[in-house]
C-alpha cells in the first residue's frame, strides 16, 4: 500500500494511535485512510459501493483525551474490518456545549474573551496530547471564534 506522511492529510499528528481511520468520501469511489504504526497514511483497499454505511458519533467524554481517541480509532477499524464504510462524526468535548452557551449570553466582551483563554487552553491541551500542533484546522476555528468575541 502506498503511504503519504500524516500531513497530508489534513493531520500533523505524531501519534499513530489518534486518528486511526478517516474516511475521505469520493464521488463514487469511497476510500479510507489507516494511519499505521510509524505515523504515515495508507490507502486501504476501496470498498464496493454495496458496502454498507456506519456512522459512529462521539461527543461529551468520549472525544475528551487522547486514550479515548484510541478507542475511537479501534472501533473505526474494526467496523471497516467487517466491511463497512465508516463515518466518524464528533461533537464538542466534555462540558464545551455549556460553555459556549453560557459565552454566548455573557454581554461583557472582556468576560467573553476570558471565557475564550479557557476554552482555547481546554483545546491547545487536547490538542498537544494527540500531537497536532498550531497549524491544524482546530487553531484556526478558535481564531475565528476570537475574533467574534472581540465584537
Amino acid at each position: 500500500m502506498p503511504t503519504a506522511p500524516l500531513c497530508r492529510s489534513g493531520f500533523a499528528n505524531r501519534s499513530p494511535s489518534v486518528c486511526t481511520v478517516a474516511i475521505c468520501p469520493g464521488s463514487r469511489n469511497t476510500r479510507a485512510l489507516l494511519f499505521t504504526g510509524d505515523a504515515n497514511v495508507s490507502e486501504a483497499q476501496p470498498l464496493p459501493e454495496s458496502a454498507p454505511w456506519i456512522v459512529l458519533k462521539f461527543g461529551g467524554s468520549s472525544v475528551s483525551t487522547a486514550a479515548r481517541w484510541a478507542t475511537i480509532g479501534e472501533l473505526a477499524r474494526a467496523r471497516r474490518a467487517q466491511g463497512a464504510r465508516v463515518l466518524v462524526v464528533v461533537s464538542a468535548l466534555s462540558g464545551m456545549t455549556d460553555t459556549l452557551k453560557a459565552l454566548c449570553a455573557e454581554p461583557d466582551a472582556d468576560q467573553r474573551l476570558a471565557m475564550w483563554t479557557q476554552i482555547a487552553a481546554r483545546h491547545a491541551a487536547l490538542a498537544a496530547e494527540l500531537g497536532l500542533g498550531d497549524g491544524a484546522a482546530w487553531h484556526a476555528q478558535l481564531q475565528s471564534l476570537h475574533a467574534l468575541l472581540a465584537q
